[in-house]
């Protein structure tokens, strides 16, 4: 493959990442209010654990989408200041981080899911 196509791959990625992350997040039904009681959240999982799983599964691939994408945006970065690596490996840095945090941050509701 030559180098256009695989710059539409990556300028994909980001839009797939936005598409996915929405879907994902809009399979969850109304969660119970913070101050509910634990037995209301427990039984609010399980019975929505499958819209549950099914969001995580579609974050999962968000998360793999977005860093297919800052890996594209670091290299048009690079690109763009000539091999200079002033701000591209920021914002590869950020975006990864940002990847670890929607990952880490389906840990819990996983664990709350795979326990009901």
């Amino acid at each position: 493959m030559d180098e256009k196509t695989w710059e539409r791959f990556g300028a994909g990625a980001g839009l797939v990442f936005v598409v996915l992350q929405l879907g994902g997040t809009f399979l969850y039904p109304q969660q119970p209010r913070i101050d509910s009681s634990a037995t209301t959240t427990i039984r609010w999982v399980h019975d929505n654990r499958t819209a549950l799983q099914a969001g995580m599964v579609l974050g999962l691939f968000a998360v793999i989408a977005l860093v297919w994408f800052v890996r594209h945006l670091r290299h048009v970065l690079e690109r763009a200041e000539e091999h200079a690596e002033a701000v591209s490996p920021m914002v590869f840095g950020s975006g990864i981080v940002l990847a670890a945090m929607y990952a880490v941050g389906a840990v819990p509701l996983a664990l709350l899911s795979r326990l009901s």
